[in-house]
C-alpha cells in the first residue's frame, strides 16, 4: 500500500484578514485560486500595469474603486500608496509578517 500523508489539520481555511485604510476596514480575498490570478497578473502586466487589476482581484470592483479614488485632506490616492496596499494585502494572504497588525 501507498504512504499517506494527512495534512487535514494543516491547512487553514481562516476568515479573510482586512487592511485599515483611516477609519474603514477592507476584506482582503486570501483564497488560493484569486492569489494565483493575482500573481499572473503582475507577472504578466508588471508591477504597475497590473495594479488596477490586482487590486480588483485583491478587493473586489466596488471596493477596489473605491480604494483606488480614496482622498485624505484633499490630496488623491498616489501610484505609490497602491502599491503599498498591495504589497501588505500579498503580506496578509501568504501570512508573512505586515506592517501595522493589529
Amino acid at each position: 500500500m501507498a504512504k499517506i500523508i494527512n495534512l487535514t489539520e494543516k491547512l487553514n481555511f481562516s476568515q479573510p484578514p482586512a487592511i485599515r485604510i483611516f477609519d474603514k476596514e477592507y476584506p482582503v480575498n486570501n483564497d488560493a485560486s484569486t492569489f494565483l490570478k493575482i500573481v499572473d497578473v503582475l507577472n504578466n502586466k508588471g508591477e504597475i500595469g497590473g495594479l488596477p487589476e490586482a487590486i480588483g482581484l485583491i478587493f473586489g470592483e466596488e471596493k477596489a474603486d473605491e480604494i483606488i479614488n480614496l482622498e485624505h485632506d484633499g490630496r488623491k490616492m498616489t501610484v505609490t500608496g497602491l502599491q503599498t496596499i498591495v504589497s501588505a494585502a500579498i503580506e496578509l494572504i501568504t501570512e508573512e509578517s505586515a506592517e501595522g497588525e493589529a
